[in-house]
């Protein structure tokens, strides 16, 4: 069994040849800003001036699993751009995110992540809490 942050939180975690990182959320949504932040750890962004506020995304998916890949995905598709998004307001329900955020320009000093995988990825409830294991491929 996956050992997971007692509260809300992430940590990295060994893995034999990529970057994984366990995550906790008090509730789905805080699952997903946690897991964003790992992300951000990871790649040691730094964030500079804000280009846009208050952009949307939308994105549908048959699983709260699929729904966190395409959401990580999304967000390195925009650090290839050099920039990064904060989240102002996220929401999930009925297979949709819809996120609400501002852009800004940024550079990266840690590791190149080239994706995020469905490798051990099972969310799962536990205690009133969301658990779950992210593997980033490098």
């Amino acid at each position: 069994m996956n050992l997971f942050p007692e509260t809300t939180g992430f940590y990295e975690v060994n893995h034999t040849a990529d970057v994984a990182i366990a995550v906790t959320g008090e509730c789905i949504e805080s699952l997903f800003i946690q897991s964003l932040k790992g992300l951000e750890h990871i790649i040691c962004v730094q964030r500079h001036e804000v280009i846009k506020r208050q952009s949307k995304m939308a994105i549908y998916a048959n699983s709260y699993e699929s729904l966190l890949v395409a959401f990580l995905n999304e967000t390195l598709v925009l650090l290839e751009k050099e920039t990064w998004l904060v989240c102002d307001q996220l929401k999930i329900g009925k297979g949709q995110l819809e996120l609400t955020y501002d852009l800004f320009r940024c550079s990266k000093y840690g590791s190149e992540v080239k994706a995020v995988t469905y490798n051990m990825m099972d969310i799962i409830e536990h205690q009133g809490m969301y658990s779950t294991m992210i593997v980033f491929d490098v």
